[in-house]
C-alpha cells in the first residue's frame, strides 16, 4: 500500500515538474494564447451585445404592450384568452424567453473566455518570472572556499 502511495506521489511530482519546466520554456506562447482568448472575449462582447440589446428591447416593448392591454405581467397572461392579440402575446412571450437565454449564454461564454484568458496570462507571467529567477540564480557566482 505504501509503495503504491509513494509511486503515485512520485508521478504527481514528476507531472508538476514537467508542467513547471514547460511553463518556463513556453511562457511567451502561453501569453499569446491568453491574449487571444481575451481578444475573442472582447470582440464577442463588442459585436454581439448591441444586437442582443436591440432584440431584448423589442421583446420588452412587446411585453409591455401586452401588459398595458391586459393589466397583468406577461408571464401571467393567458394568450389563448386574447383572441384579437393572441399572436402578439405569443410573440412577446417567445421573445422574452429567447432574449433571456441568449443573454445568459453570451455572459457565460464571455466569463469562461475571460477567466481562461486571464489564467493563461497569469501563468505566462509566472513562467517569465521563474525563468528570470533561474537565470539570475545560475548566473550568480558561487563563492569558492579555498582549503
Amino acid at each position: 500500500m505504501t509503495e503504491t502511495k509513494h509511486t503515485t506521489h512520485k508521478l504527481s511530482l514528476d507531472l508538476l515538474k514537467s508542467v513547471y519546466l514547460q511553463l518556463i520554456e513556453k511562457h511567451a506562447t502561453v501569453f499569446k494564447a491568453g491574449a487571444t482568448l481575451l481578444g475573442v472575449a472582447l470582440f464577442a462582447l463588442s459585436t454581439h451585445v448591441p444586437q442582443i440589446l436591440e432584440y431584448e428591447f423589442k421583446a420588452k416593448e412587446n411585453a409591455i404592450a401586452i401588459q398595458v392591454l391586459t393589466g397583468k405581467d406577461i408571464r401571467d397572461v393567458d394568450c389563448a384568452a386574447l383572441k384579437a392579440n393572441q399572436q402578439k402575446c405569443l410573440l412577446a412571450k417567445y421573445q422574452i424567453e429567447t432574449a433571456k437565454g441568449t443573454t445568459e449564454l453570451l455572459l457565460l461564454s464571455w466569463k469562461v473566455l475571460t477567466f481562461l484568458g486571464m489564467t493563461l496570462v497569469g501563468f505566462s507571467i509566472a513562467g517569465f518570472l521563474l525563468q528570470r529567477y533561474i537565470e539570475a540564480v545560475n548566473s550568480t557566482p558561487t563563492s569558492q572556499v579555498e582549503p
